[in-house]
């Protein structure tokens, strides 16, 4: 199993974060430092997925950057930004503007689609 991104909450606002593989344990959340998904994205393979979700959710609508990292005041919002990180995942670019909004409002990519 790898790694994936869930929504998890936390007094009463929720957060996406990084479930580790082995299932028990959670990792880092999505904008948790000033750099995640800002300038250059890095060249290794674990650092460039945590840039370029944390990048993808950075204007979904709702989000607050805090100490902490991204959040969320209602879960439809942040399972919304969810969507729109995982997808971001399959791509060898970023996304366009439009293809986030598409996505947060529930839209589903035909098979193959590339940004």
């Amino acid at each position: 199993m790898a790694d994936k991104l869930v929504v998890v909450e936390e007094k009463y606002l929720y957060r996406i974060q990084w479930e580790l593989d082995d299932g028990d344990d959670l990792g880092a959340y999505l904008c948790q430092s000033e750099e995640d998904g800002v300038g250059e994205p890095p060249t290794e393979r674990s650092d460039w997925e945590h840039w370029t979700a944390s990048q993808a959710v950075r204007t979904s609508e709702g989000v607050t950057i805090d100490h902490i990292g991204a959040r969320w005041d209602s879960q439809k919002q942040a399972t919304a930004a969810l969507r729109v990180a995982k997808e971001a995942l399959k791509q060898d670019r970023p996304m366009p503007d439009w293809a986030k909004t598409a996505l947060a409002e529930g839209w589903k990519p035909p098979k193959g689609w590339k940004a």
